[in-house]
């Protein structure tokens, strides 16, 4: 762990997330770096403290869907495991530059690097709903939009799979005060080993 360099980081984005306490400067082994940081944000009175990504918001992407250019930077609301949420955002942020798209709301990306893990599998995006106000910041003549990422285990991935995100989505709500717990058990039931999924009752 290593204090993220001021120079590198967008004022914009701490004045939102509130001020730095600690980051990480480079990833775990085996995963690429590209000059991208990690940081634990205290929060402010409205919004509460994350994890995040610093930097990736400078690198242009492009969405599939309409082609647009999207700035954007990732961020998980604050658990225990502060070095695994970390390496969980480096190596979803380097599979995001080597791609050159940009992730909406809906998909989700697998972790390469699953040794470090257990047994999550990917990270789900959608809207920092717990955020107070804009989710996008103007920062340098750019607007940074900021996503939110969510662990998935494979189960949770099958069913995103077969029932859409809006349905994984309402499960979302259904478990929100777990969302941030690396120790939570899936949400769905990965029937007969293979596609099948539903959702526990």
């Amino acid at each position: 762990m290593t204090t993220i360099n001021k120079h590198l980081l967008p004022l914009a984005l701490e004045s939102f997330l509130g001020t730095i306490r600690s980051g990480w400067d480079a990833p775990p082994p085996d995963i690429p770096n590209h000059g991208i940081q990690v940081a634990r944000f205290s929060g402010t009175a409205s919004n509460p403290a994350v994890v995040s990504t610093v930097g990736l918001g400078d690198i242009d992407l492009a969405s599939r869907q309409s082609g647009r250019q999207i700035n954007l930077e990732i961020l998980m609301p604050e658990g225990s495991s502060f070095n695994i949420l970390a390496a969980m955002l480096f190596d979803i942020s380097s599979q995001i530059i080597e791609k050159k798209e940009a992730i909406l709301r809906g998909d989700y990306l697998k972790l390469k690097t699953l040794g470090y893990f257990g047994d999550w599998f990917g990270l789900y995006f959608t809207n920092p709903i717990f955020i107070d106000g804009e989710t996008e910041i103007n920062c340098d003549s750019k607007k940074i939009v900021l996503a939110w990422a969510i662990p998935i285990k494979q189960p949770e991935a099958r069913f995103i799979d077969a029932k859409g995100w809006e349905a994984w989505e309402e499960l979302l709500e259904e478990n929100f005060g777990t969302l941030a717990d690396l120790d939570r058990s899936a949400f769905v039931v990965d029937k007969f080993g293979g596609g099948a999924v539903s959702a526990k009752t």
